[in-house]
């Protein structure tokens, strides 16, 4: 009995040691294979290219302009109209800000009277309020203003402030405003018409529009390097090949995938977050997530903000880059950074920015294919994107929401359904 227990004992540890070697030569041949980042040390992370101030990122997206005719024309992001109105209106003093009571009516006033309307993507505080209008300390800051209309009428100029929904201020202007003197300018730009979408009103163009078709060299940020800049000691994370051919680099508690084709960039931290303290306000995040991509990787070119508010305290920011007036609408140049209360939890972007501009002819665009703007939500004229052989082409495509959530996108040249690819 006891040598067929010692040979059971043999048999069981031959087996045991049989699938120890399987299950290790298994892993070899299954598991991606892991590197140390960096073994030499600590390695300052890189200096990449242009860095934003949130100043400079804190601008309207659209300004509308009702011309003393009652015609309407729009200025676009970073225009020679757009900057000579955003300066004159930096230059504003206003006077002590009153709640409007009937805030509809009073905007049935306005959209009669000539006004120049500035239209933010995100929700500006007061105290980024009073960074770009002057108004006197006492003045209540606790506002979230997504709109500042300058309007004149028999009793002077004024500002009226919406939060882009039944909330406003008003507040009188000291002395003459040079914004109403520029309006001659304006009055050869092209015209628009304001329609009444599902979410708000709609621009649409009463004649063809004259836009750039544009193509750039492509130029890239070193992926590498920008995936080292997110650890503090580039000893700690581990780089990971996955099967897809895309990149992981992670210390466990961050990680940063790099797409198989070396550009694309996402970074997470996973680490829980405390809650929220009372200090965490939208000018802190603002501010926290533009020092973030100023860390990692820079705005190469011109830049907007937009954000969007989740429960709990989550925020996400979009960073647009723009040519000719126009958002670019493509993964390729667009930041975006999520945070839970003050800390960044992700970060998507791109190595891509654009370099020197190859080729530029115009071309006439049509306006959009809609019948009933009732059930529109969100209208833009953006610039499609397509990437081939180190160039990136642009062309001028329309972007419309519906109240349906469906999302439809035509070449505003031809009126085709635009492919949306990014070759």
């Amino acid at each position: 009995m006891n040598q067929m227990g010692e040979r059971i004992k043999d048999a069981a540890l031959v087996l045991l040691v049989a699938l120890s070697l399987v299950l290790t030569f298994g892993l070899w041949n299954t598991a991606p294979p892991a590197e140390w980042v960096d073994a030499g040390g600590f390695v300052p992370n890189p200096a990449f290219g242009f860095t934003k101030s949130v100043e400079e990122l804190l601008r309207p997206d659209q300004v509308e302009v009702r011309l003393p005719d009652q015609s309407l024309t729009l200025l676009t992001p970073f225009s020679v109209p757009y900057e000579k109105a955003w300066e004159a209106l930096r230059k504003t003093t206003a006077g002590e800000w009153e709640p409007v009571q009937e805030a509809a009516a009073f905007q049935q006033k306005v959209d009669m009277l000539p006004h120049i309307h500035f239209h933010f993507g995100l929700a500006l505080t007061g105290e980024q309020l009073s960074k770009i209008v002057k108004m006197p300390d006492r003045t209540s800051t606790h506002v979230q203003v997504r709109s500042i209309v300058m309007f004149q009428d028999t009793d002077g100029f004024h500002l009226w402030l919406t939060d882009g929904g039944t909330t406003a201020w008003q507040a009188t202007i000291g002395g003459q405003s040079p914004l109403f003197e520029q309006m001659a300018q304006w009055e050869a730009l092209p015209k628009y018409e304001k329609e009444a979408g599902s979410s708000g009103p709609i621009f649409v163009p009463k004649e063809n529009l004259q836009v750039p078709l544009v193509t750039y060299e492509v130029m890239n940020l070193p992926s590498d390097w920008l995936a080292r800049s997110f650890f503090v000691d580039p000893t700690l994370p581990r780089r990971i090949q996955e099967r897809d051919g895309s990149v992981l680099v992670t210390d466990g508690n961050r990680t940063v995938q790099i797409g198989a084709d070396g550009q694309e960039i996402r970074y997470t931290f996973s680490l829980p977050m405390e809650a929220e303290s009372p200090d965490s306000l939208p000018d802190v995040k603002l501010q926290r997530a533009v020092s973030f991509v100023n860390d990692h990787g820079g705005l190469q070119n011109a830049f907007l903000v937009q954000s969007e508010e989740f429960p709990e305290g989550n925020r996400i920011y979009r960073f647009r880059s723009y040519r000719n007036g126009l958002p670019i609408e493509s993964e390729l140049t667009t930041v975006d950074v999520a945070l839970s209360g003050n800390e960044v939890v992700e970060m998507k972007r791109n190595t891509v920015y654009l370099g020197a501009q190859l080729q530029s002819e115009m071309a006439e665009v049509k306006p959009p294919p809609v019948k009933d703007w009732k059930q529109v939500g969100k209208m833009e004229l953006v610039y499609g994107a397509i990437l081939a052989n180190g160039e990136l082409r642009l062309r001028p495509v329309w972007k419309i929401s519906h109240v349906d959530h469906s999302l439809a996108v035509f070449d505003a040249i031809t009126g085709a359904t635009w492919p949306g690819r990014e070759e």
